[in-house]
Formats: structure tokens, sequence, C-alpha cells
């Protein structure tokens, strides 16, 4: 059976802020709430990678369907 494979938090962040998607305020606190499932060992914190991709996939959906309901000239 596969494991996961986790980033740490910072990698993460880094991964979201290229593509625009968060802040790190708000990333943090989305981990801080719960919104972001993550493993915390000591002071480290990892995020699943499949995570990630998931919601870099439902904000490319959300972009395309945005873009879509625009009125064309």
């Amino acid at each position: 059976m596969n494991e996961p494979e986790y980033i740490t938090a910072p990698e993460a962040l880094r991964y979201l802020e290229e593509r625009k998607m968060i802040s790190k305020n708000t990333f943090y606190k989305c981990i801080k709430n719960g919104e972001i499932p993550h493993i915390k060992l000591g002071r480290k914190i990892f995020i699943r990678k499949d995570f990630l991709k998931q919601i870099a996939d439902l904000t490319a959906l959300k972009i395309q369907a945005e873009n879509q309901k625009k009125p064309r000239y």
C-alpha cells in the first residue's frame, strides 16, 4: 500500500503562493482552524501533497468557470 507523501508547511505555502492561491496569513489561519488537514510533529507542520493537488485542481476549475461567465465582446 502506498503511503501518502507529505511536504513541510513552508514548502506547501510556497507552492500555493506561486499560483496566487493563498496568502501566508490565510494559509496559517486555515491550518490553525483545521481547514487544511495536516500533521504536526513537534514544531514542524506537514501537509499531504495530494491535498495540495486537489486545491490546485479545484482552483483551476473555478477560474475556468468564472472566465466562461464573462461576456465576450
